[in-house]
């Protein structure tokens, strides 16, 4: 199950679960990078059964917060 979490905290609680979840991401590869390194996630990319925009609008980018999100991105801890 996929879950879209808006913070690093929410992030964290749910990716210890297992799963996946879905962060605002500026589409920034540095960004990218910092979400990855934040979260100790790997990266699975943007959705591409869906719009990888739909519901974005207003957030900031999770690593960048200066930085509008235009996508949200997947992500997923190996084990």
């Amino acid at each position: 199950m996929v879950a879209r979490v808006s913070s690093i905290d929410e992030a964290k609680d749910r990716l210890s679960r297992g799963g996946v979840v879905e962060v605002p991401w500026s589409g920034d590869n540095e960004c990218g990078m910092k979400i990855q390194q934040l979260l100790d996630a790997d990266a699975l990319g943007i959705p591409l059964d869906e719009d990888a925009g739909k519901d974005i609008g207003g957030f900031r980018d999770l690593a960048c917060n200066d930085k509008q999100a235009n996508y949200w991105f997947r992500l997923a801890r190996r084990y």
